[in-house]
């Protein structure tokens, strides 16, 4: 009887949404979740976005218009134990203060510094709090003529704000894993970070100013699957 109330209290662990903002730095966005909340919706999020794609092709294909291939993006939110997030954050803005008192001449350094001081923080510290679960949502689409990320003339879609092709929730293992069975491109670029690699994004958006954006890539012709490169490592 002891046992049962001793599981009962046990703290159940909380997980929330740790994004990159337009500022280069790490914020928790949305509702708290717990453990056994935490699912994969990765099959219904790839139909629908391939679904919306379709309809765009037929569209692009009425007005005469070729397409080689296609980007289907937008932003992903990596859930983290909320103890370990809040900490993460505690930490940045003691990394901030460091940038923020550095003389201008040194400025550059100092940043570039801090920031590879506050990655190291998180895989040190807080590398097992990241779950494999992830909050996403696409509303861009950009459709190509031209060879994969190459010199190519694009044509740029984005929905209007608070539309989505699809949004909930993955597990980013499977994602990816989805991604190369459908042999589509995994990233924004091909050489972009697999979001599998969870701090590894996250280091690259802080340095790129990305805003956890990220998506794939669908090559519709020969031409377009000769642009695929090597994807980064952890």
């Amino acid at each position: 009887m002891e046992k049962i109330e001793e599981k009962q209290q046990e703290k159940k662990k909380e997980y929330v949404a740790l994004y990159c903002t337009d500022y280069a730095e790490l914020s928790i966005k949305g509702k708290t979740y717990l453990e056994n909340e935490l699912h994969n919706d990765t099959d219904s999020i790839l139909f629908k976005c391939n679904k919306a794609m379709l309809q765009y092709l037929i569209s692009q294909g009425q007005k005469g218009i070729k397409v080689d291939f296609m980007l289907m993006c937008g932003k992903i939110g990596f859930l983290v134990e909320k103890e370990a997030a809040e900490k993460i954050l505690e930490f940045q803005k003691v990394c901030i203060e460091k940038i923020k008192h550095a003389p201008l001449y040194e400025s550059s350094k100092v940043s570039s510094q801090v920031n590879r001081e506050f990655i190291k923080f998180i895989r040190d510290n807080y590398s097992k709090s990241f779950s494999n679960y992830a909050l996403v949502e696409f509303y861009d689409t950009c459709d190509y003529t031209g060879s994969v990320y190459g010199e190519c003339n694009a044509n740029y879609n984005r929905l209007p704000e608070g539309k989505v092709y699809a949004k909930g929730m993955i597990d980013v293992r499977d994602y990816s894993k989805k991604l190369g069975f459908l042999n589509y491109v995994e990233g924004v670029n091909p050489t972009d970070t697999s979001v599998r690699h969870q701090i590894t994004f996250l280091k690259d958006s802080i340095n790129d100013g990305s805003t956890s954006y990220f998506g794939y890539a669908v090559p519709l012709t020969l031409r377009a699957h000769r642009g695929k490169n090597k994807k980064k490592g952890k």
